[in-house]
């Protein structure tokens, strides 16, 4: 009987970046050029309870793993290790993709993936983060201490959605790249998280640690707190969904994604504040909220709005 290969140095590569940056849209694009004789798996944190991102990543036949409901670097100790181990024997990956959660310090994920038993079986490569750069014109975000982590533990910053940059946000993001303290491998824009091929063979800076990350927080940075809701419905009950839109964009948040069945199918939904982008999905188990704020979120309250929203 033969035993299976052992695993080694799988090119691992992390995604950071704030809520509605584009991680896992950067990672579906390269999914798309995936080698046909390559297994591709994706390791998936979100601050929510539902798994909306595993849901996108499945909709597309995608080997992933999930950590739901809260930060990756929370659960960087045993649960993810489990996640990961798990995710490694099912998938058997040549390659591994991490997305972080937007709410998440990321130190604790790189330090985990590149030490213990990890060390030899994952090659963590160059770590990348992606920036919606009209959010670098909310004040508040330039004192958040996660913004500045994820920042500086980059090798390649992105300014992603340049397709909707104004004048202001591109000035902004130009600062920003010319504040940063620890030297980027790659500093560019993108449109939809199209990322270049080349740089996913590039290797992550060595001899980055607390300290350096400490100093490289150039801003006044303060640890907020934040509030989630999520909501599940039947697949039985369709939205509105001209409607529907309009009450989530009425809702204060920081992002919120869904996957729901409308009059016109079912969609996923990405929005960040009053912006919402649709797209079409296979028919799900379940129709599903998740949203994020920076203010109070009263469940039942959204619940009942959405529940307005039924057709049937």
């Amino acid at each position: 009987m033969s035993s299976k290969k052992k695993l080694s140095n799988i090119p691992t590569h992390i995604f950071m970046g704030f809520l509605g940056s584009g991680k896992t849209s950067a990672i579906l694009n390269l999914f798309k050029n995936k080698p046909a004789d390559e297994r591709w798996a994706v390791l998936v944190n979100e601050f929510g309870k539902l798994g909306i991102d595993g849901a996108i990543y499945q909709s597309q036949d995608i080997h992933v793993k999930q950590i739901p409901g809260g930060c990756m670097c929370c659960a960087a100790g045993v649960p993810m290790q489990v996640a990961v181990n798990q995710l490694l024997k099912e998938a058997r990956p040549d390659r591994l993709f991490i997305e972080t959660s937007g709410l998440g310090h990321p130190l604790g994920v790189i330090q985990t993936l590149t030490s213990g038993s990890f060390a030899d079986v994952l090659s963590v490569k160059a770590r990348i983060c992606l920036v919606d750069p009209e959010r670098l014109l909310n004040p508040l975000l330039l004192q958040n201490e996660l913004f500045w982590q994820q920042i500086s533990l980059a090798d390649i910053l992105l300014a992603n959605k340049m397709d909707i940059a104004s004048s202001e946000a591109l000035e902004a993001f130009s600062h920003l790249a010319d504040d940063c303290l620890i030297k980027k491998q790659v500093i560019s824009t993108t449109t939809f998280g199209e990322l270049q091929p080349e740089w996913l063979k590039l290797e992550a800076t060595k001899g980055r640690d607390k300290d350096d990350i400490a100093h490289a927080v150039i801003k006044q940075a303060k640890d907020y707190k934040y509030s989630s809701v999520s909501i599940s419905f039947p697949p039985d009950r369709v939205f509105n969904e001209t409607s529907l839109f309009d009450v989530l964009s009425a809702i204060e948040n920081l992002r919120i994604k869904a996957i729901c069945r409308t009059e016109s199918g079912w969609v996923i939904i990405n929005g960040e504040g009053a912006r919402m982008a649709v797209l079409p999905i296979q028919a799900q188990q379940h129709s599903q909220f998740d949203i994020v704020s920076q203010h109070g979120l009263d469940q039942q309250s959204i619940k009942q709005r959405l529940i307005d929203e039924f057709v049937n």
